[in-house]
Parts: structure tokens; sequence; C-alpha cells
């Protein structure tokens, strides 16, 4: 019988260490439910792990279902994900989400009664089981009983504290006249700030919103399609800090397209844009809580090389900005990325480091800064492809990694991993997927028990054995974490002792009678060792 159990063992092996599959052609579908699944959002669960929220039309009405996945691949709730939000008779618009430092997650939303836009605006606070913290979510804003039928809730923005005191700021349209409102959230789900909060100071529009380290928020904005930015700070006691509103660029007769903002982790904000004119050039400046500029050269260039860049992306990670964005310079829509100090001074080649040059891409690039100081860089370009930059500014791989086939990723996130790997999340025809970068330039996926061929089995004793195994530990005096994995995925954490320099022993009392692998973490390196329990 367990020469039986053994070899069934043997047979899955090849499937047990990750569901990651490895293949572009083939990536880990989350979900493939009935209907559509599209709006994709993925914030980190403060673990190892990541939350993927999108919207489902598998029950008649649009709701907000979502999955949670470890770092294998490893789905943590029911298959096709599990519901978060459902309202009787209401269907979901817009959604955004934010993660808490307690592993939960905020999630903003707009509602209406037909599928659409929205008309009303709710923040829910979950736990990192998908469950509701608060007995109801809090109602923010959005239509009165005497709203025309035509309202709509419009550029739903959500900004957090990792405390989870939230400010959600959206464009709505009574009476056909676009009024752009922000409210804050409380940790415990009050809205001290009443229903629809306070007007900001705009007429609508597009905008970006930031938490400014203060217990209040920055917002930016501008009034037309081609006009210089604004920006202003509210407090937490819902007064405007700037007595003006700010003006970019600072200089005036300049118009802008694209702009982002983001904090910058000492009460203040960094703001980025390209400008509207025939340089298309793209800048940035950062600004204290008062408004005034931070640099003592207010305003610098992210990019000013020759040709058009556009649809570019922005973020902070710890201490450096990052930017990355096509390039029209050689002719062709190439991609290029850059890294900045805090000062706002550019750490790699001025104008940025190609990573495509005329292979003419066409989709906006996605970005996840790493933790060493590089930066994975994704775009949908001859299929779905990454890259990535090491912290010195040159290519790390030779060549980019084919994340999958198709092309026509829609709602693409990257996000890093903690061994500067990525992971990327998508919707394609109607349905979720995902897939993992390691920091080699290859996907993580099912390609046996050794995890890519780079670490060896593990000694374990005796097999078969009843309550305890004895493991002889790869390398001394380092320290080590013990997961065992049922055949079918699940994670145990079971107790363990040194019994000497180089064995440990894993105590199996509570492990019930069955086949099941050991991974032993040795400083980043997963070993693993297959046993039968009696």
């Amino acid at each position: 019988m367990y020469r039986k159990l053994l070899l069934g063992l043997i047979l899955v092996s090849h499937f047990v260490n990750a569901q990651w599959t490895g293949d572009p052609a083939s990536p880990l579908t989350i979900c493939d439910a009935p209907f559509n699944q599209d709006r994709t959002r993925a914030v980190p669960d403060g673990g190892d792990g990541w939350f993927l929220l999108w919207r489902d039309g598998r029950n008649g009405n649009t709701e907000i279902w979502g999955q949670q996945i470890d770092l294998d691949g490893y789905a943590q709730w029911e298959p096709n994900g599990r519901q978060l939000v459902a309202l009787p008779g209401r269907h979901i618009g817009h959604m955004e989400v934010a993660a808490l430092s307690d592993g939960g997650f905020m999630l903003a939303y707009t509602t209406a009664a037909t599928a659409g836009n929205g008309d009303t605006v709710r923040v829910a606070r979950m736990d990192a089981q998908g469950a509701s913290v608060w007995p109801t979510h809090a109602l923010v804003g959005g239509r009165t009983v005497d709203a025309p039928s035509n309202y709509a809730c419009l550029g739903l923005r959500m900004a957090c504290h990792p405390d989870g005191n939230a400010f959600v700021t959206w464009t709505h349209t009574p009476l056909n006249v676009s009024v752009c409102s922000v409210n804050r959230v409380t940790a415990d789900g009050n809205a001290p700030w009443g229903f629809n909060g306070y007007n900001a100071p705009t007429s609508g529009g597009d905008k970006a919103i930031a938490v400014d380290g203060d217990g209040g928020a920055f917002m930016l904005w501008k009034t037309a399609a081609t006009s210089r930015l604004r920006t202003n700070r509210i407090r937490a006691d819902g007064t405007w800090a700037f007595s003006e509103t700010v003006l970019l660029p600072p200089e005036p007769g300049t118009q802008v397209s694209e702009y982002e903002m983001i904090a910058d982790g000492d009460k203040g904000a960094v703001v980025s844009w390209r400008m509207f004119d025939s340089t298309n050039d793209l800048y940035m400046t950062s600004l204290d809580s008062t408004g005034a500029p931070k640099w003592s050269t207010a305003v610098k260039p992210i990019c000013q090389a020759p040709g058009t860049q556009s649809e570019y992306r922005f973020q902070r990670y710890e201490d450096h900005l990052f930017a990355v964005w096509r390039d029209g310079r050689t002719g062709a829509q190439g991609i290029y990325a850059q890294k900045f100090d805090l000062d706002g001074d550019p750490l790699w080649t001025t104008d940025g480091v190609e990573l495509i040059g005329t292979d003419g891409s066409t989709t906006t690039p996605n970005m996840a800064p790493m933790p060493d100081g590089g930066v994975m860089v994704t775009v949908s370009q001859f299929g779905y492809r990454g890259y990535r930059v090491a912290p010195d500014g040159n290519m790390a791989w030779s060549a980019h990694v084919q994340v999958a086939i198709s092309a026509t990723q829609l709602d693409r996130i990257v996000l890093a991993t903690p061994e500067n790997g990525a992971v990327s999340f998508w919707q394609h025809s109607a349905n979720v997927f995902g897939a993992r970068i390691l920091p080699t330039g290859e996907l993580a996926g099912a390609v046996g028990i050794h995890e890519h061929g780079r670490a060896p089995s593990l000694s374990a004793w005796p097999v078969p054995t009843l309550n305890v195994l004895y493991i002889r530990q790869p390398t001394t005096h380092s320290e080590v974490a013990i997961t065992v994995y049922t055949m079918d995925g699940r994670m145990v954490q079971l107790p363990f002792t040194r019994v000497g320099d180089d064995v440990l022993q894993l105590d199996l009392t509570t492990l019930s009678s069955g086949v099941y692998v050991a991974q032993v973490m040795v400083d980043r390196e997963r070993y693993h060792a297959r046993f039968v329990k009696e």
C-alpha cells in the first residue's frame, strides 16, 4: 500500500510545488466563471500573497468577487473566487482598492440600479478573509431622491492611510453640471463630513488624490482636456489648506496632457505630467504641505528626448522615484524607463533606459519597482512580455520573458515579489488569469518538486512514519521555516525543534494519515522532502 502511495506522490509531485503553469500559452486561470469578469484590481495581502478583485456578472447583477493568491499561486479562497459585494437590485460600476497595514484592504465602489457608471458611492473595509469589518458599507455620496435620471458618478479615486482612514473623490452630474466631491471615511466606517462631503474647487474633469501623511489628502485636477494643473490639500477636518490652488506648471500659458500624483512619504506630494505641445516632454515637481516647491529647482525633467513621449507611469518605492513611458524618439514607439532619487535627480541614462527600441510597441506599459532598486516593466507587444532593469540601470536579462501568448490582456497589473520577481494579473476573454515572473527571467510553474531544478531534495526519515519526522537541514546555523503541503495543495503549519546542528524534528501528531511534502525554506532557497504519515 505504501509503495502505491509513494508512486502516486511521485506522479503528482510535478504539480505540488506551484499552481503557476509556467506556460505563456496557458497561464494560471484564476476565474473562468460564466459571464463576464472585468475591472481587475490587486494589492498585496500583507504577507507574501495578493488580494485580486474583479467585477463579476455570474449571478445576473454586476457584483465584486475576489481571490487571495499566495506566492506559489495557490488560491486561498473558493475556486473561481469569493463573493465580496452583492447588493440586491444594484450593479457595481467603478471600484478602487487599497491595502491596509492589518492585512485587510479598503474598497471604494459605485452602484446603480442598472449596469453602467453608478450613481451612489460606498466604501467598505474588508479583513484578510474578504469579510466586511463594518456592519454596513459607508454611504459617502452620490444620488439623492430628487436627482435626475441621467445622474452619474464618474472618475472614482481613493487614497488611503495604512490604518484605514480613506479619502474618496468623484465627479457627479446633477442637472447636467459636473461637480467634483471629496469625502472622508474613518477607520471605523464613519463619514464625518456627511453625505457627499465637500465640493472640491473644480468643476469636474479627471483627478488624482494622494494622502498627505498628516491625516489629510492632496487633490490634483484640471478643468479642461488641455489646461494647466491645479492642486490643493484638504485637511482631516474638511478645510482646504491653501487659500489659492497651486497652478502647475508654474509658467502661465502652458498646457498639460497626462498627469499623475503620488505621496512622497514626508507629508508632501510629487506631481508629474506630460506637456501638451510640440515637445510632449515629461516633467515633475515636489510640493510640501503648504504647496511650496520642495526641490531647489522647482520643476525637473523626466524625459526631454526628441520625439513623442506618451502613456507614462510614475511611482515611488521607498527612497526612489520610477517612471516608464512610450517613446517615439527612434521613429517607432519604444518603451523607456528612468529612476530618480527623492530630490528628483536621475540615476540612470539621461532621458531613460531603452527597454524596447524599434519593435513598435503600441500599448501602455505597466511597472513594478523591485525591492533591490530595479524595476519590472510589462507591455502587450507580440504577446504579453516582461522586461527587467537592474538597480544600476542595465538590463537584467538578455531577453524578455514571455508572460502570455495573447496580446489582448485588459486591466493588466504587475506587482513586485519579495525576491525581486513579479506577479501579473489580467483579464482576457472575460476571464481572469495570472503568472509569476522569477528574478531569473523565467516563469514560475509546476516544473517539479525541486523548483526549477535549483534546490536538491532533503534527507528525511523514517518513511513511512508515525508522529515524528526527522529532516537533515541543508545548511547549518541558518534560520529555517517549514511548511507541509497536502496532495491537494493545502498548507499545514506544524511545530518543529532542532535536535542537532543540522537535524530538525517535525511533530506530526496532529496530522492525518496520508502523503505529504515538507518544504524547508533556508536563506530564500526552498528544499523539499516527500513522506508518508501512517
